[in-house]
């Protein structure tokens, strides 16, 4: 049985390294193939290692609610690797000012300063008005106004949900984010705090991964898959190098070149998947002197409401966030623009207002942009009934699956448990 996975970022790795720990504990021989169009894997999960300094292209850290990142890294022997945040302050900047957020509740929202009494009075009438029918689906800006007011939306929740999608919460869809929003009626009860990294950086993940895998997946770098064609049995894939047959496939790249490689009878899938739409955004590491920065950083970083006037929506305090990310004498930020913007007009922006919010004095010793043009998928209205769609289309195609951050989750443990449910389901199937 021969098994093609199509994308090396954390959902094809995790769907290699959960086919082969199945197909061993089940006794399956499988000949299970990975292509990557890139010279590495890992896909938005980058990491450099540059002179002391860890600094991230992608993602920093990963939700612990959702246990499957935590499983794999305690399945691949890297759980005491794991590090917490040093702080858990987080700040909303605000004409001018720091308003610090330790927990996206109601109790916290009311203790703020940030909220006005009409505000404050409007959020906690809306712990008291029925939810509604999540049956039918809407924006969910519209949602979070109707029951918690204007203020609370504009001020709080807009700018901190809106850096997790990097997409305005009037453009997302309500039933897609809703696991995220019940955060807003509770403190998670866990003895984790919400986010954990890695020692050395997110790609130490991938690299377990690879260290795992290497001896029994073939993994092939640098070639694109251009067509998946559906055959009588089975599934002939072409690459510009090359053309294989596979009785299996699943294809984890991002919506728009699953689209464009698929072939055959499948102008319905290929429709839906180029109808989702991406955000852009710009991660930006700028490394400073500590001693050119005029604020103390007692927390893990602001984000900044949309009309605020910034370009900049978010920055993180790297080095006061985690440990073992800088030198001491030195200070390391990641800074976020959710435009399609210029990178070295993006660079000017950055610098210019962090200068400005932060009290810098001197020019950043090292900056390293990762421009992702399309950087997070938008769960906008309709994304789940237009996920079940596709998954009933797909049961046409036997042994074709589809799966990745477009699909049923952006965080790392989603691409993870999508992952692990590719490789049950073609366990399952043989």
């Amino acid at each position: 049985m021969k098994v093609a996975i199509i994308g090396g970022g954390i959902t094809g790795l995790s769907t290699a390294y959960y086919l082969l720990r199945l197909s061993r504990d089940k006794r399956i021989p499988l000949d299970i193939t990975l292509i990557e169009s890139e010279g590495r894997l890992g896909g938005n999960i980058i990491t450099e290692r540059l002179r002391g300094f860890i600094i991230e292209g992608g993602p920093d850290s990963f939700l612990t609610y959702k246990p499957w990142a935590l499983e794999m890294c305690r399945e691949l022997n890297i759980y005491e690797d794991l590090i917490p945040p040093k702080s858990d302050r987080t700040f909303i900047l605000w004409k001018g000012e720091f308003y610090e957020v330790k927990h996206l509740s109601v109790q916290s929202m009311i203790k703020s300063d940030l909220l006005s009494l009409k505000g404050k009075i409007r959020l906690l009438l809306g712990t008291l008005i029925s939810q509604g029918d999540f049956h039918k689906d809407e924006p969910l800006g519209k949602f979070i106004e109707r029951k918690f007011g204007r203020e609370f939306k504009e001020k709080i929740f807009e700018p901190i949900f809106s850096n997790v999608y990097a997409a305005s919460v009037d453009d997302l869809s309500l039933k897609a984010t809703m696991p995220k929003i019940s955060l807003l009626k509770k403190k998670i009860t866990s003895k984790l705090p919400p986010f954990m990294s890695l020692r050395y950086g997110m790609h130490q993940l991938v690299e377990s991964i690879y260290g795992k895998i290497k001896e029994d997946v073939k993994i092939i770098l640098n070639h694109r898959v251009v067509n998946v064609e559906p055959l009588d049995s089975g599934y002939y894939i072409k690459t510009n190098g090359g053309s294989m047959r596979f009785d299996k496939v699943i294809i984890t790249t991002p919506s728009y070149i699953t689209a464009e490689i698929l072939g055959g009878p499948t102008g319905y899938i290929r429709e839906a998947l180029y109808s989702i739409k991406y955000s852009p955004v710009i991660v930006i590491n700028f490394v400073f002197n500590r001693e050119d920065v005029g604020i103390p950083l007692r927390g893990t970083g602001f984000v900044i409401p949309k009309n605020d006037g910034f370009t900049v929506s978010s920055c993180t305090w790297t080095s006061s966030k985690w440990t073992n990310r800088a030198p001491d004498d030195y200070i390391l930020l990641r800074v976020f623009i959710n435009l399609k913007i210029d990178p070295n007009e993006a660079v000017d922006r950055a610098y210019k207002e962090i200068k400005e919010i932060m009290d810098v004095k001197g020019r950043p010793l090292i900056t390293k942009v990762f421009n992702w043009e399309r950087g997070i998928p938008k769960y906008t209205v309709g994304h789940i009934e237009r996920v079940q769609s596709l998954e009933n289309h797909l049961l046409e195609f036997k042994g074709l699956m589809i799966a990745g951050s477009y699909f049923k989750g952006i965080g790392v443990p989603d691409c993870v448990r999508q992952g692990k449910e590719s490789a049950k389901r073609i366990i399952s199937a043989l």
